[in-house]
């Protein structure tokens, strides 16, 4: 895992996210336009996420640890989340 901002000690909210996929045959990743709609693996997922969390800029990552929050980023969400069950 990738944790930062407030320690753990001090954590009042925890900002957490995934970084895993589960595996899948290739057709899957192909993504569809469908109605208007963007279907297909990873579509819905919080990727984006991700990049928002590691491009915060150290000054807001400071304020947000100051009220409490820790961000984490975890790499198995997808076959049981026990990083983040022992941050919990």
């Amino acid at each position: 895992s990738l944790e930062w901002g407030a320690p753990e000690v001090d954590t009042r909210i925890l900002m957490n996210t995934h970084i895993d996929v589960v595996p899948a045959p290739p057709k899957c990743f192909m993504a569809e336009e469908k109605n208007g709609q963007l279907l297909g693996r990873g579509a819905a997922d919080t990727k984006a996420m991700v990049a928002v969390l590691l491009s915060l800029p150290k000054v807001d990552v400071d304020q947000a640890a100051k009220k409490g929050i820790r961000f984490i980023l975890v790499t198995d969400e997808e076959i049981g989340g026990d990083i983040t069950r022992l941050q919990l």
